[in-house]
C-alpha cells in the first residue's frame, strides 16, 4: 500500500487523459485509508520514511511556508490515526497495555527478535553463501528448536542468511546506487516528467527499503520491476541529455 501510493502518484502525473489521470489520484487516498484499516507497524514505518523522503525533496523545489503548510497538514493527518494504531507500537515500551492485541502485539516483537537472532546465527555460520535463497524457514526449526518455519520478517536478515554477508551486501548495493540514481535525475533531468517520475519512485524505494527492516519482503517482484523503470528513466534521461547537447 505504501509503495503503491507513490507508484499512483506517478500514474497521474504520467496520464495524457483527464479521467485516467484523475482515476490515479483517487486510488492515493484509498490506498493510505487501507493502510489505516490494516494498521501494519511495518507499514506504518515505511510511510513515515516515505513523507520525511518528500520532505527531503520538496525542500528544493518549495520554499518555507509551504513546507510549514504540509507540516500542519501531516500533523492534522496524524490525529486522525486510530488509536488501536498507535496501540500497537505502544506495546513496545509499555508491555502492560491493556488494549485489545496488546498481547499480540508484545508476543510478535518478541518473536521477531528471536527469529533475528536466528538468522544473524545462519550467517555468522555460512558467511559467504549463506543456508541458500528460500531456506531460513527450513533452518529455523534447526537453530531454534520447535519453532514454526517462519521468514525472517527482515529483509536484510533473511538475505544475510539465506545469501551470506556477500548476498546481502550485493542486496543493499542494488537498491542503493538505485536510489542514488533516481536523485541524481530528479536533480538534473531535462524534463518535468523525468524529474516527477524519479522523485516518485524514489518515495517508493525508501517505503520498500524502511519497511523491509520488519517484513521479509527480499523477493517482492514489484520493487524488481521499479528497478528495471530507473534504469529505463536513466537512459532515457540520458538520451535528452545528449539529443540537447547536440542541438
Amino acid at each position: 500500500l505504501v509503495i503503491g501510493a507513490p507508484v499512483a502518484a506517478l500514474g497521474a502525473f504520467a496520464a495524457t487523459r483527464r479521467p485516467v489521470a484523475w482515476t490515479f489520484v483517487a486510488s492515493v487516498p484509498v490506498l493510505l485509508g487501507l493502510l489505516l484499516a490494516t494498521r501494519n507497524r511495518a507499514a506504518a514505518v515505511a510511510a513515515v520514511a516515505a513523507l520525511a523522503m518528500l520532505a527531503w525533496q520538496a525542500r528544493r523545489t518549495l520554499g518555507r511556508r509551504t513546507l510549514a503548510a504540509i507540516a500542519v497538514v501531516l500533523l492534522v493527518g496524524a490525529m486522525v490515526v486510530p488509536s488501536s494504531y498507535v496501540d500497537r507500537f505502544r506495546a513496545l515500551w509499555n508491555p502492560a497495555s491493556t488494549h485489545a492485541t496488546a498481547g499480540l502485539d508484545v508476543s510478535t516483537a518478541g518473536e521477531r527478535l528471536d527469529l533475528w537472532s536466528a538468522g544473524q546465527d545462519m550467517a555468522v555460520q555460512q558467511p559467504v553463501f549463506g543456508v541458500g535463497p528460500g531456506n531460513y524457514p527450513m533452518f529455523l526449526p534447526i537453530y531454534r528448536a520447535g519453532a514454526d518455519p517462519l521468514a525472517a520478517h527482515s529483509n536484510y536478515i533473511q538475505m544475510a542468511a539465506e545469501t551470506g554477508f556477500v548476498g546481502v551486501v550485493l542486496y543493499l548495493a542494488l537498491f542503493t546506487g538505485t536510489l542514488v540514481a533516481l536523485g541524481c535525475i530528479a536533480r538534473s533531468a531535462a524534463t518535468d516528467w523525468q524529474r516527477r517520475a524519479a522523485s516518485m519512485l524514489q518515495l517508493a524505494f525508501v517505503a520498500y527499503l524502511a519497511g523491509g527492516i520488519f517484513n521479509s519482503r527480499h523477493d517482492f517482484v514489484l520493487a524488481y520491476i521499479l528497478a528495471g523503470w530507473t534504469v529505463a528513466l536513466q537512459r532515457s534521461a540520458t538520451s535528452h541529455a545528449s539529443t540537447a547537447v547536440a542541438t
